[in-house]
């Protein structure tokens, strides 16, 4: 496990009225280090949740264009999957929509 460390300094101000005027003074205390563990992720795991990711992407379009062509927007649901440059779901709603 990597630990990340992390130096922070706090600084406080404070300010008060002195005869019509704002005086304000700072102090800066320094505090001791902030560990944070990280963990080395490899490239199996990016490329699994870039594909959970494209997955999830166009499932949620398939489910758009299915509410399009329930509502009868054929025409809609066709352009919608198009822009997406989803074009084998824009050519399943072409096919779907022309039968009698």
């Amino acid at each position: 496990m990597l630990l990340l460390a992390i130096l922070i300094q706090v600084t406080t101000t404070s300010c008060r009225p002195v005869l019509g005027e704002v005086q304000c003074t700072s102090r800066t205390a320094p505090s001791g280090p902030i560990q944070y563990p990280t963990t080395a992720v490899d490239g199996q795991a990016m490329a699994n949740l870039g594909s959970a990711l494209r997955y999830r992407k166009q499932n949620g379009r398939r489910k758009k264009v299915g509410k399009l062509v329930a509502a009868g927007k054929c025409d809609e649901a066709t352009a919608f999957a198009l822009n997406k440059g989803e074009l084998e779901l824009a050519d399943y709603v072409r096919a779907y929509c022309r039968k009698p």
